[in-house]
């Protein structure tokens, strides 16, 4: 079975500058204002953009300067707009799809610098490019109420389930573990069968499929956009007690060990914009988190003191990250960490139970995290709450399923 092709929907900005100038990420535009002025030239494939999409638009906008708005003239699967006059420095850019009655149904947005030089992408998810800047553009909705998550059933089989926010829905796929989307629009996404079983299940069709049998033991199977790998830890026999970090291709081949250890299983990720990996190991004698960059290199300690702190995950733009705090019979809440300040704001949690996996909901306004509330590790079930720490609210209760696992949302 031959993978299907990770889609973005890229817009490729092709820079014709009269000046020849170029745009170049930058999350925190601080550029002087220049008065030299540009011409520049948007191409967009809506090649496998939805069939609702009827207008594209767009804006740039900074405090100095006029906004300057454009228009795509859609001509077949492309749609082109030419932007006159442009400042060099710092802009605010944001593209906006249209349906045929005017209805405002996609949007992205990003900071971005022009100044002399070069031809590049743009992430509107901000996800910056080496060199450049890419725009990629998540056709589905701005915000997504629907998460995977897996949990065990009665009789000790794991189970996929289709669950969104206000647990109105709650569907179960098939089974298997640590599922994982690999599909902006949602449609596909890869799981575990028996540690070691890759698979993938199409949500259009309903269908599982066989894409390969892997040479380890893998747990917390995680999609890196960033690195456009499989993050995951792993073990070996004889030694199943020790979890080693490692990446793989979305078809299971070229394996690649990042950290090797005598630690506990790691819990990977990565922000959607850099390769940092993150992840906890308990090397100190308690779970703390760490990060490591992609090539195994640069392994640094990232959160201290008395409390467990475990199962690190970002927002959708990587500037916050959230893990959680523990102390046996004494303390257990949610962090969320600004990536920018380091400042940190603490959910307490302990008078309700241990939260463990939390993440964000994709426009960022809440965690969602299954919490233990039993005498048992089994005993828990899936809540949200609002990142002000406000609003508590349990979305799962069907009794036939226990030990809720890892929601996610992208």
């Amino acid at each position: 079975m031959k993978l299907k092709t990770l889609q973005y929907f890229v817009i490729f900005l092709s820079l014709a500058f009269l000046l020849s100038h170029c745009v170049n990420l930058n999350d925190n535009p601080t550029e002087p204002v220049n008065t030299s002025l540009g011409k520049v030239t948007l191409a967009l494939s809506l090649a496998d953009a939805p069939q609702n999409v009827a207008a594209v638009e767009g804006f740039l906008a900074r405090a100095e300067s006029d906004t300057i708005r454009f228009t795509f003239s859609i001509m077949g699967d492309s749609a082109i707009a030419k932007v006159q006059d442009i400042p060099t420095g710092a802009w605010y850019l944001q593209v906006d799809a249209f349906g045929s009655d005017g209805v405002l149904l996609y949007t992205g947005n990003a900071n971005v610098t022009v100044e002399p030089g070069k031809i590049i992408p743009i992430y509107l998810q901000l996800n910056p490019a080496t060199g450049g800047l890419t725009i990629h553009v998540s056709w589905g909705p701005n915000i997504s109420k629907t998460f995977l998550a897996f949990a065990r059933t009665q009789d000790s089989v794991w189970h996929i389930l289709l669950i969104d926010t206000d647990g109105r829905k709650f569907k179960d796929l098939c089974k298997g573990k640590y599922p994982t989307w690999i599909d902006p629009q949602k449609r596909t996404f890869v799981y575990l069968f028996n540690y070691n079983e890759l698979r993938e299940y199409d949500l259009t069709t309903g269908t599982s499929t066989y894409i390969n049998t892997l040479n380890h033991s893998v747990n917390f199977l995680k999609y890196s956009v960033s690195l456009n790998k499989l993050l995951c830890d792993f073990h070996e026999a004889p030694n199943y007690h020790i979890w080693n970090l490692g990446f793989m291709d979305l078809d299971g081949s070229n394996f690649t060990t990042v950290l090797a250890d005598s630690f506990s299983e790691k819990y990977p990720v990565t922000a959607i914009q850099n390769n940092w990996i993150y992840f906890h190991s308990n090397a100190t004698g308690k779970r703390q988190i760490y990060r490591i960059k992609s090539d195994g290199s640069s392994l640094e300690q990232i959160t201290f003191g008395a409390a467990a702190c475990e199962f690190p995950a970002f927002n959708f733009d990587g500037s916050k990250l959230v893990y959680t705090k523990f102390i046996y019979n004494e303390h257990s809440s949610i962090v969320i960490r600004n990536m920018q300040n380091g400042h940190e704001k603490e959910i307490n949690l302990t008078d309700n139970g241990r939260p463990i996996y939390p993440t964000f909901t994709k426009d960022g306004r809440q965690i969602i995290f299954p919490m233990i509330t039993g005498k048992t590790i089994a005993e828990r079930q899936i809540y949200s709450i609002n990142i002000d720490g406000t609003n508590l609210q349990q979305i799962t209760t069907n009794p036939n399923y226990n030990y809720y696992t890892r929601p996610m949302f992208w």
